[in-house]
């Protein structure tokens, strides 16, 4: 099975408030089913797992408008079954990330 795999970091997290929480809210806000919902997965970051690639402009879009965070996109292939948690998720022999991302798919 074929996911895209959005991993998101907080810029300059050190001196300014946690901004997850908030994001992770108005993510969820937004009409996208993600397979695998976003959750924190350390610190200032948070990842979420699709499998519609059309789901990715109104979550991107959302993100950008706050000009707060570092957006990786990583997509390739899953071990099935998926696990409940984004966090929890291996990659296929022939997964992606986007250059410089340094994300991975789940």
């Amino acid at each position: 099975m074929t996911v895209l795999v959005l991993t998101v970091d907080q810029r300059s997290s050190r001196g300014a408030p946690d901004r997850v929480s908030d994001a992770l809210a108005a993510l969820e806000a937004l009409p996208v089913s993600p397979l695998l919902a976003f959750e924190r997965t350390a610190g200032d970051e948070f990842q979420g797992v699709l499998d519609d690639p059309a789901s990715l402009a109104p979550l991107i879009e959302r993100l950008l408008r706050d000009d707060a965070w570092n957006i990786g996109l990583g997509f390739g292939d899953v071990d099935l079954p998926h696990p409940a948690s984004a966090r929890a998720g291996t990659a296929g022999s022939e997964a992606q990330a986007s250059p410089g991302s340094g994300s991975e798919a789940a």
